[in-house]
């Protein structure tokens, strides 16, 4: 049996490839996921398979989404954007003359430029950026009924360690929730590590209760590469106590086989909580 206190310590952290920004001890993280019928979970479990979808796929419409405050820039931070925008679009193979043009209507009216940065931003982090989303503990009640069917699904502990090991170009971190719901600003003088912090880490306070470890990949130029594969990252399964018995045996047969320790959580008598078995 495993009180709920045996849990992953944790402490603010974030890489940047190589660029760490503070020390960590965070070890475990926890996956959770729908069994039955999803092909992302089996994936995880059989192939050590993390997908990375871009974040217009995410269930929260602010995430990694920040508006730039265009008040609060310079005349030359303001070129400097739009000269990334005429860049970008030259690469989409849009015509230089029609850039150009659309270009100095935009500056010539600085009301219009918060949409138009916002929009290029938008459209290059939906294209390039994927995001793998997990937990830093597996009993939280709300993260069982929202993501793990009802407790009816499972919750995959992954050393993420190991993920950074095979892995090391990607960024990992906590994320934070603000109290005052304001999202960090965004600026061109910003060094890329703190651009990236300031983008990605960062969620409304109502998102709080996930207590979100995430991993960002910022080298994906295809939907193909939005799945990337670890070797041996799964150390625990843990089932919901209503995960269904021809789902239960599945997923333990395939633990016991691998040396993979396997969990069945329950209600604590008297009070909110759970805890979960060996089995």
């Amino acid at each position: 049996m495993e009180r709920r206190g045996c849990r992953s310590k944790s402490k603010k952290l974030i890489y940047f490839l190589n660029f760490k920004i503070d020390s960590h001890i965070l070890v475990m993280i926890y996956k959770y996921r729908k069994l039955s019928k999803n092909d992302n979970t089996q994936n995880l479990l059989r192939n050590g398979e993390l997908f990375f979808p871009s974040p217009k796929k995410l269930n929260d419409p602010f995430d990694s989404l920040i508006s730039i405050n265009v008040d609060e820039l310079s005349n030359m931070e303001i070129d400097f954007y739009l000269k990334k925008i005429q860049n970008y679009l030259i690469v989409k193979g849009e015509n230089p003359g029609l850039i150009n043009s659309i270009l100095s209507s935009y500056k010539n009216n600085k009301q219009k430029l918060p949409g138009l940065i916002d929009d290029n931003n938008d459209d290059v982090v939906n294209q390039k950026i994927g995001v793998f989303s997990s937990s830093t503990n597996w009993d939280n009640l709300l993260m069982w009924s929202h993501y793990g069917d009802n407790h009816a699904g499972v919750v995959v502990s992954i050393n993420e360690k190991m993920i950074l090991k095979n892995h090391p170009y990607l960024i990992a971190g906590l994320v934070n929730y603000p109290e005052d719901n304001k999202p960090p600003i965004l600026l061109p003088s910003m060094k890329d590590e703190q651009a990236m912090y300031n983008r990605f880490f960062y969620k409304a306070k109502d998102w709080k209760y996930e207590n979100e470890f995430r991993f960002i990949n910022d080298l994906q130029p295809t939907d193909l590469l939005r799945k990337i594969y670890c070797k041996d990252p799964i150390e625990e399964v843990t089932v919901g106590f209503n995960c269904p018995l021809i789902e239960f045996t599945k997923v333990m047969e395939y633990c016991k086989s691998n040396s993979i320790r396997f969990f069945q959580t329950k209600k604590v008598p008297h009070t909110f909580l759970i805890d979960r078995v060996e089995i």
